[in-house]
């Protein structure tokens, strides 16, 4: 499972990653419009148009609570499958004003840990695979071994008679 969720994260990222990339575009462009017009603009209204962007009633991401819940449990589940492997602790990033960049920025968190705990477990694989290849190598030799004992044996019960 912890791949499905890894998934569904950097879906979510990917999803989200060009709204956000489109928001922060539109407040340089409405930037850009009032310095080519030279036209004064108060610093107050700068800022709360930029904040309006990140309202979630101006969003795509008002998503509902269960449909949120259930993206948090398995944030957690996955920071905590990245813990119980690697031993390192991760902890989602701080709250700000806008719940656009917090989104993004757990998003983004949870897919790098999720890529931090797919090498790491695809490491562990390859470990596995390994000894696995060196214990049927070494039980390939144990038969072998106990074959020219076998034949050894009946070899001399032969001669003896």
């Amino acid at each position: 499972h912890p791949l499905e969720c890894c998934n569904l994260m950097w879906a979510r990222v990917n999803q989200i990653a060009p709204q956000l990339h489109n928001g922060i575009s539109s407040v340089v462009n409405t930037a850009n419009d009032h310095i080519k017009n030279d036209e004064p603009e108060d610093d107050d209204e700068v800022v709360k148009a930029s904040q309006e962007l990140c309202t979630p009633s101006n969003s795509e991401f008002a998503y509902d609570k269960k449909e949120r819940s259930d993206l948090d449990s398995k944030m957690e589940l996955i920071l905590s499958l990245y813990e119980q492997h690697s031993g390192e602790r991760c902890r989602l990033p701080e709250k700000t004003k806008c719940p656009l960049r917090d989104e993004y920025r757990k998003l983004f968190c949870v897919g790098t840990v999720c890529e931090k705990l797919g090498n790491l477990l695809s490491s562990r694989l390859d470990t596995s695979r390994r000894l696995r290849n060196q214990r049927l190598d070494s039980l390939s030799q144990v038969k072998a071994l106990c074959l020219r004992l076998e034949d050894l044996v009946a070899s001399e019960s032969t001669t003896e008679k």
